[in-house]
């Protein structure tokens, strides 16, 4: 049982795009909110400035029929706005009003709100698993200088940056074991015969005697593990077998090897499957298509492998939510260029000089204590979930007050290039690049974590 959806972006809008892979799907929506502009010109003899509020759904509109036109009708971008400034502009120079200087001021915020669902086999339905709230604001300055002369040759100034905020919840699907009801061969004796309800309620596993490979007595023993926890498994070879009595359509199966798992319906045992596992963590057996805590069913499990040990068996009380505030990351982005060139927005070549700094910061939430179990599970059923015990009472909502402030990676970058536009294409070549990377992550000593590509 289970959702594997293809991996998959699809725009279905300027603002929405769909979002699915795996056993999650999604949407996400994304859109400046509010665009403000200045610009000036300053001539021979007069200066010109005004401010401006931007339509974002109608500039947005604008620049989808711009590409249209630029394939449909390639004379309505000759014949545009910015061809007729610069017609305009030599006009001037001719006229003895040249464009000397020209400024632009813009400030910009955007938003993008991500939401994903995730396919829970315990539940047999998609829940929320995620949110990704993003905030955007930026600024940017820059300068254009001409020759009074000759407007499409030009040297210019720009200087801008960004500040992105980005905030994320996430909800994870744990199921809770009922550990003072686990069938453990470290509590409790293990008896032979068929499982009952009073063998089930004194914590004992039931045995067959007769080995179902060979025909002959089992050969199970309780033994120590062996690993560092000391407790008693309990040990058989291929065909061993032993039933137990579940009070929960779902069992958390603690074991190593591989196990034929059956479930006994009107006197017949049904074969479900197998398990395997090295023991390093659980397997969830479910033997409903949802797990809703209640049942009373007869299970055998049997050995499959020459040798096998087995730890316990949990049965699952319920499924519960578990919500979190995640990381809250902060990116600001400062940029510089200055270049020079030739021809007029839509029909240049330049040649610049860009540096520009990126850092990476982040607010996470206080170490939250540890749950008990593993941290996933694999499933006879394809089901996966996280485990949590069923007198832990541990929120990671509630107390949040304490945070954590880290510096998580910078990066700078500074280069000369050469860059042509024609139309809406733009070329770009960096043709000499330095810069410097810092990642927290990589730092052993206080000088690990940068590194130089010059």
């Amino acid at each position: 049982m289970g959702v594997d959806l293809p991996s998959l972006r699809l725009s279905i809008s300027d603002y929405v795009t769909l979002i699915m892979g795996g056993s999650e799907v999604g949407f996400s929506i994304g859109a400046p909110v509010f665009v403000k502009k200045k610009s000036e010109q300053s001539h021979t003899s007069s200066t010109h400035s005004s401010w401006s509020n931007v339509d974002v759904i109608d500039a947005n509109a604008g620049i989808m029929n711009g590409i249209k036109e630029a394939f449909t009708d390639p004379n309505k971008i000759i014949d545009s706005e910015i061809w007729e400034n610069a017609v305009r502009a030599q006009q001037a120079a001719a006229d003895g009003d040249s464009v000397v200087t020209s400024k632009k001021m813009q400030f910009a915020i955007a938003f993008n709100v991500t939401v994903m669902f995730k396919y829970s086999p315990v539940d047999n339905t998609y829940y929320f698993s995620s949110a990704l709230i993003l905030m955007q604001f930026g600024f940017e300055f820059s300068m254009t200088y001409r020759l009074t002369v000759c407007p499409i040759i030009h040297a210019y100034f720009t200087i801008g940056g960004n500040l992105k905020t980005a905030g994320s919840i996430s909800n994870k699907r744990e199921v809770v074991e009922d550990t003072a009801s686990a069938f453990d061969p470290d509590k409790a004796p293990v008896g032979q015969g068929s499982a009952s309800s009073a063998e089930y309620q004194s914590g004992r596993l039931a045995h067959n005697a007769v080995n179902l490979h060979t025909g002959s007595n089992s050969d199970w023993k309780v033994t120590n593990d062996q690993g560092a926890s000391g407790r008693k498994v309990l040990t058989g070879i291929k065909g061993d077998a032993f039933t137990i009595t579940s009070p929960s359509d779902a069992l958390n199966l603690y074991f190593t090897g591989k196990f034929k798992v059956e479930m006994k319906q009107n006197d017949i045992w049904k074969n479900l499957g197998y398990v395997a596992s090295d023991g390093s963590a659980p397997v969830l057996v479910m033997f409903d298509e949802k797990v809703d805590g209640s049942a009373a069913l007869e299970v055998r499990i049997t050995v499959l492998d020459e040798t096998a040990s087995f730890d316990r068996a949990v049965p699952i009380s319920s499924v519960r939510s578990d919500t979190t505030f995640d990381t809250l990351v902060i990116t600001p982005f400062l940029f510089m260029e200055v270049g020079a060139g030739i021809g007029v927005d839509c029909l240049k070549a330049e040649i610049f000089f860009k540096a520009h700094l990126t850092m990476t910061m982040s607010i996470s939430p206080k170490p939250e204590a540890q749950t008990t179990g593993d941290a996933a599970t694999t499933s006879l059923l394809g089901a996966s979930a996280d485990i949590v015990a069923l007198d832990d009472t541990i929120s990671a909502m509630a107390d949040s007050t304490e945070k954590q402030f880290t510096f998580d990676s910078m990066g700078f970058r500074a280069g000369f290039g050469v860059r042509v536009v024609f139309l809406l294409f733009n070329f770009e070549l960096r043709a000499i690049q330095f810069g410097i990377d810092y990642d927290r992550k990589k730092v052993g000593n206080p000088s690990d974590g940068f590194h130089d590509n010059g």
